[in-house]
């Protein structure tokens, strides 16, 4: 994936997880919305911890820090990719997760906290709560394994 290609993917999904959280503070309700008998739960939540509410007893410095050094394996994995011919596996794993976290990490920056509103049921935890961001973080994440693996 070229860069002149790449930049503006990395900004519309950017943009496109924003607008989707304004959207979804607009139309929620305080109660939430419950489909198929509470597998999944649209609530609004405002997470101060991190991605899925882990390191929930860490200093805050942690947590940005954390942030930080995601989006730190994103850009080198974006440097990177020229290394790895997977057929642009590498280069979209590397999109997701760059945007996911950027997209989270100027959330907290400005907003304070990362606002989270679909909730899946999690055995013994009760709902885990994530956003758009948190799935491409996750996506990305799992497709540069799959994308290393190939080439190993």
């Amino acid at each position: 994936m070229r860069t002149f290609f790449f930049l503006p993917c990395l900004g519309l999904l950017i943009f496109f997880f924003q607008a989707f959280r304004i959207f979804m503070e607009h139309l929620l309700i305080p109660e939430g919305i419950s489909f198929l008998r509470g597998l999944l739960l649209f609530f609004f939540f405002y997470n101060r911890r991190i991605s899925f509410s882990l390191f929930a007893s860490s200093p805050e410095h942690l947590r940005l820090a954390l942030l930080c050094s995601l989006c730190g394996m994103g850009i080198f994995f974006l440097i990177q990719r020229k290394k790895f011919p997977s057929g642009g596996l590498f280069s979209w794993g590397s999109l997701l997760l760059l945007a996911g976290s950027l997209s989270n990490l100027g959330e907290r920056f400005f907003l304070g906290s990362v606002t989270d509103y679909a909730g899946f049921p999690f055995p013994f935890f009760g709902y885990l709560f994530v956003n758009f961001a948190d799935l491409a973080l996750l996506a990305g994440a799992g497709i540069l394994l799959l994308s290393l693996t190939r080439n190993a």
